[in-house]
């Protein structure tokens, strides 16, 4: 009867307490959670039309929405030398966000819409956002010559254009003096007229598509939003 029992006990002991090969069995240990770096990219990129040597600046969100750190190795736009984008590579830490600043600033005149991608080591989420950008030709008109028209009086007005700068002569019948401006790459001129023993004024006005008129207001020296019109002679 006594020695039943010590078997008893020692075969519960060995169900309880050891595996097949009479080792004991290894705690269970829960899975470790995968690391996730979840990237999305928001923002407005809608430049629209931009007049090439203009520029136009606009803003894009990175944000991480994983569990550990998304590191950003790159990014591609269309018309990639008309792009310039301020931060281009980093870390950006689990739940955090990195700000940028997208310029455009064209060259030349191109479509230049498409898609702005965020390269990285995302494990999902979306790394693109759209971009709509045309870049549109300048004023590419040469307002160097001769202009006629009514400043006061008939006036005659004798322009070089060397790059975006005007320099020349102003003649209305007995005064003379020195004219000095720019024009933009939209075809807004800007004058400076110096006339001895006056003060100086400014024409400021819109040349035409055509490049053969010049239409604005006068201020300065007795001009107060005068309206003038001169044309190529």
């Amino acid at each position: 009867m006594r020695r039943v029992f010590v078997v008893l006990v020692a075969a519960a002991f060995s169900a309880c307490g050891s595996d097949n090969s009479g080792n004991a069995a290894a705690p269970t240990v829960p899975p470790t959670p995968a690391v996730t770096r979840v990237i999305s990219v928001a923002g407005d990129l809608n430049f629209g039309q931009v007049t090439v040597g203009n520029s136009q600046t606009k803003f894009v969100t990175i944000a991480n929405n994983g569990s550990g750190t998304l590191t950003v190795s790159g990014m591609t736009v269309p018309c990639g030398n008309s792009f310039f984008v301020s931060w281009l590579s980093g870390a950006i830490s689990a739940a955090a966000t990195q700000t940028v600043s997208v310029r455009f600033a064209p060259s030349t005149a191109q479509n230049c819409t498409g898609v702005l991608t965020v390269n990285g080591d995302q494990t999902a989420g979306t790394n693109t956002v759209a971009v709509i950008a045309t870049a549109v030709a300048g004023y590419s008109r040469d307002l160097t010559g001769r202009w006629r028209g009514m400043i006061g009086s008939d006036t005659i007005i004798t322009l070089t254009e060397t790059g975006t700068n005007l320099s020349g002569t102003f003649d209305s019948v007995n005064l003379k003096g020195n004219v000095s401006g720019s024009v933009s790459n939209t075809g807004q001129v800007t004058l400076t007229v110096t006339v001895s023993g006056y003060q100086p004024f400014t024409l400021s006005g819109q040349a035409d598509d055509a490049g053969n008129t010049i239409s604005g207001q006068a201020d300065g020296s007795g001009f107060q939003n005068t309206p003038f019109t001169i044309k190529r002679i």
